[in-house]
């Protein structure tokens, strides 16, 4: 009997340290966080309907230094911000501003398995308001929403670090504000380079 009440007392133990493990809270620091700017590779395209604006955006804002619990998702926490964004060299239409800023940068997840094997880091930027215009000026249309992004991570030579890389956005979704004629929906998908380039630590 103390035979078995052992074993079974090893097995409960062993069974708790791995489940520890598994579920281990995982830390990251970033660095060089603060001021950032977002510029898009090439155009970001709007599409709604029949609308299909495509602009050279600039996202600038700032990026946090630490994200703690990265594997609760009930504890994950902002990211940082968007706090202005430039365009140029539209086509199809323009932007006529942006609305709602400060945009928050909500952390969602990552792929891979950390801390040594993290191979993109997913995040969101939310409560993010456009005001578009089209056909001359003739068609304006606010929208809103939230758009999904993943960013590349690409290790270095030291064990759970890693450098930020491409950033693509593909699944946004906005919805219509106010604006007659304007399609109830829109999507937003382009890509972008963060500067300066981040170095990320998962511990």
């Amino acid at each position: 009997m103390k035979k078995l009440v052992l074993t079974a007392a090893l097995a409960l133990v062993a069974l708790l340290s791995v489940t520890a493990s598994a579920f281990a809270a995982h830390n990251a620091t970033i660095r060089n966080a603060g001021e950032i700017a977002t510029a898009s590779s090439g155009k970001v395209t709007f599409r709604a309907g029949e609308i299909s604006i495509e602009c050279n955006l600039t996202l600038s804002g700032t990026l946090a230094g630490t994200i703690s619990n990265l594997e609760r998702p009930e504890e994950r926490q902002s990211l940082g911000s968007i706090r202005g964004v430039a365009w140029r060299e539209c086509a199809g239409g323009e932007v006529s501003s942006v609305l709602n800023t400060p945009w928050n940068i909500l952390y969602t997840g990552e792929t891979g398995a950390m801390p040594n094997s993290v191979t993109s880091v997913q995040f969101t930027i939310q409560n993010a308001q456009f005001l578009l215009s089209t056909f001359g000026g003739f068609v304006r249309c606010l929208y809103a929403g939230e758009a999904p992004v993943t960013m590349a991570a690409t290790a270095t030579r030291t064990a759970g670090t890693y450098t930020s890389g491409l950033i693509r956005t593909t699944e946004s979704s906005f919805a219509k504000v106010s604006g007659a004629l304007c399609p109830e929906a829109g999507r937003m998908t382009g890509s972008f380079n963060m500067t300066p380039v981040q170095t990320i630590t998962v511990s």
